[in-house]
């Protein structure tokens, strides 16, 4: 979320399989972006961007930097999740258009068929109408894993802060998931879920976010150093 090459640096520096940008609820601008997309690729590291819908411009412009993929938030129906899958494809899968700046950059092998096979496009399901049509989106082709915004999910159906009625709502997202052979994953805040989400068969697990994982580490060193609120 903090929109810093360098802190996204830090990050790199630990043992994580892959970084997310956060353009949804982060702080980060084009510019930046693109800073933290060079970074990450200079550890090898994949780079998914979490974008603000399906919407085919923001995508676009997101690919053409380099990300290897994209999260697309609150998908509520098969239509929004054909028009994230569109915008992440190349014609004839999709409607993207061409202009890789960052994504060709380097690779003399780069063409608009590898980056369909490559680019990973990547739903959410966080609201009544992603979860009561979960079915029809799991049909679209093209939708390379789905990850449940659980927090999401359970302010929409009135359970916030109901860890039980949460849980069920995210295993049946996995159950699905699992049954058409499509990975799955969670955004967790604490260690415990995901523990919990990798032992359900999670193949994502996004972490707490930097800004997060920074206040909990602040309050931890000031209350070691005898100080407190």
């Amino acid at each position: 979320m903090m929109p810093s090459p360098f802190v996204v640096e830090v990050f790199c520096h630990h043992p994580f399989d892959w970084i997310a940008l956060d353009l949804q609820h982060g702080l980060w601008g084009h510019q930046q972006m693109v800073g933290a997309l060079q970074v990450i690729d200079g550890f090898g590291l994949p780079s998914v961007v979490r974008v603000n819908g399906a919407d085919r411009w923001e995508i676009g412009r997101v690919l053409d930097a380099g990300a290897a993929g994209v999260i697309v938030p609150m998908v509520d129906n098969p239509a929004e999740a054909a028009e994230a899958v569109a915008a992440c494809r190349y014609p004839p899968l999709g409607v993207r258009s061409f202009g890789p700046v960052r994504a060709a950059l380097g690779r003399p092998e780069w063409s608009t068929d590898i980056a369909n096979r490559e680019v990973l496009c990547i739903v959410m399901i966080e609201t009544p109408g992603g979860l009561t049509n979960l079915d029809e989106i799991l049909d679209v082709r093209g939708i390379d894993a789905v990850v449940v915004g659980a927090v999401d999910l359970s302010l929409t159906h009135g359970a916030l802060g109901d860890e039980q009625a949460r849980w069920e709502m995210v295993h049946m997202v996995f159950d699905k998931c699992r049954e058409r052979g499509v990975p799955y994953g969670l955004a967790v805040s604490a260690p415990a879920d995901a523990k919990a989400a990798t032992e359900a068969g999670a193949a994502l697990v996004a972490l707490s976010p930097d800004a997060w994982l920074l206040s909990d580490a602040i309050e931890d060193y000031l209350s070691d150093c005898g100080i407190t609120r």
